[in-house]
């Protein structure tokens, strides 16, 4: 089993990461973002092809993903 992590980079996600990490568990974070230099980072532009191509069936996914800066009002979260 392993864990594949949307908003890793973000504040929560890189506290799920470090202990992931400290418990030697597997992870992959997707990003939209390449990053040579994290082994654990996986670029993906979130389209149905690519998921599939990342996602096995015994994947964790937890998804901490979200839009970043203020909106404007509720809708724009819909």
């Amino acid at each position: 089993m392993a864990f594949r992590i949307t908003g890793g980079t973000g504040l929560l996600g890189r506290y799920l990461t470090a202990l992931l990490e400290d418990k030697a568990i597997d992870y992959t974070v997707l990003s939209r973002r390449q990053n040579t230099e994290d082994a654990h980072q996986v670029q993906t532009d979130y389209s149905e092809a690519s998921l599939e191509m990342i996602f096995q069936e015994d994947d964790v996914i937890v998804h901490l993903a979200g839009n970043r800066g203020p909106k404007k009002n509720i809708s724009s979260y819909t």
